[in-house]
């Protein structure tokens, strides 16, 4: 077998690797791969963290990370999860079938070793996710031992690449999971409440970002109009549609926004989320129809494009002082010469920093209406398809010399 390159921060681990996969090898037959890993065997006391393998980058231009591990509450069943990253996807298959899938034992030194408790294991596909899993299934309680599971494929190239996760399946930071205490494993189930959520929170965080923005921009907004207002500027009017409004309020006590929006960009959707859990049984979807009137995803779609328009003007705020009055009337421009030249210079810069505010506040709420609220919507509807094209294969159990 040939190894293309193995790069590892400890030569315990590099050494395990290398009589691993030559010990799979033994098992499955000659395999050609190339991998580079980076493992961290001593993130922390043995026995407590379950995970030691961190990012793994894979030949071939292929990539990924281990995700967690999950567990039974008798000890008996762990589920270890990687994830390819988004660019790396496409090129691997999404048929279990087509991975080589071998799981051994090692101790702290890095040796191969005899496991002290052997299971049968399974590798589960999760559609186009890019997120692959295995199982494993013993008849007694795992003891404190590493294990890894060593993943080998064909990529979409044709070429050979592989990697591997190490983890302790007795360790007291696994992650328990009720749906691991069912002796009958349904990963579809498993993908919608654990794992789906990993993907819900990333998308939440986006959403809770675009509501921060707004909410500072408008902040800042507020206190460059009413500055502009005690300078005697005439401010009727200047706030384009698009911001004029709306309003931001931040729940410090229910770590939430209060959203009232008067307007909705073009080709976007406004739609409550914030007390919406995908996790917990709800469905943004269902809140979405009920807010655009329609009956699908696809309804919802539809009704977001008939108002999409592309005239590439966005909403701007004059910055020129001869689109500003004073409350007497005059242009600020006429005004020029009758007032000081400190106040003059505060007020261009308070329309200038009301401007950058408008700006920044019309961003965010174009990509909070328009991309981040729909892949909510997209990955709800990703989710219900996945649930129904997951795969599975057997792993082959490699029990040590």
């Amino acid at each position: 077998m040939k190894l293309v390159s193995i790069f590892d921060r400890h030569h315990a681990m590099l050494r395990f690797v290398v009589v691993f996969v030559l010990g799979a090898a033994m098992v499955c037959g000659s395999v050609a791969m190339g991998i580079v890993a980076q493992a961290n065997a001593d993130k922390v006391a043995f026995g407590e963290d379950a995970l030691y393998t961190s990012t793994v980058k894979i030949a071939s231009g292929v990539s990924g990370s281990a995700v967690d591990v999950w567990g039974s509450s008798d000890g008996t069943r762990v589920f270890v999860l990687f994830k390819l990253d988004d660019d790396s996807v496409d090129k691997m298959p999404m048929d279990a079938a087509k991975y080589a899938v071998t799981v051994g034992s090692t101790d702290k030194s890095g040796t191969v070793q005899a496991m002290q408790v052997v299971p049968s294991g399974s590798v589960y596909v999760f559609g186009t996710t890019g997120y692959i899993g295995v199982y494993l299934v013993a008849g007694q309680q795992f003891e404190p031992q590493l294990y890894s599971a060593y993943v080998s494929c064909k990529d979409t190239d044709g070429d050979q690449v592989g990697w591997y996760v190490t983890f302790n399946p007795a360790a007291s930071g696994i992650v328990h999971s009720k749906l691991l205490d069912d002796k009958t494993f349904d990963p579809s189930d498993f993908y919608r409440t654990v794992i789906a959520p990993i993907e819900e929170t990333t998308l939440r965080r986006t959403l809770y970002t675009d509501l921060s923005t707004m909410y500072s921009a408008e902040q800042t907004a507020a206190e460059y109009s009413d500055r502009l207002d005690k300078l005697g500027v005439n401010r009727t009017g200047m706030i384009p549609v698009g911001v004029a409004g709306d309003v931001i309020e931040k729940d410090e006590e229910n770590k939430v926004y209060r959203t009232t929006f008067a307007t909705t960009v073009p080709g976007g959707i406004d739609y409550d989320w914030q007390g919406v859990s995908l996790a917990d049984g709800g469905s943004y979807l269902k809140a979405a129809e009920k807010a655009t009137g329609t009956s699908d995803y696809r309804g919802i779609l539809a009704k977001m494009a008939s108002t999409y328009t592309d005239d590439g003007k966005g909403v701007q705020l004059s910055t020129s002082p001869g689109d500003w009055t004073m409350k007497d009337g005059k242009s600020l421009t006429d005004s020029a010469t009758s007032i000081s030249s400190s106040s003059y210079t505060d007020i261009t810069n308070s329309i200038s920093q009301l401007s950058q505010a408008v700006s920044d506040y019309y961003d965010a709420k174009t990509s909070y209406q328009t991309t981040d609220l729909l892949a909510l919507l997209s990955f709800e509807n990703d989710v219900d398809s996945v649930s129904d094209n997951v795969t599975s294969a057997d792993a082959t159990i490699y029990p040590g010399r």
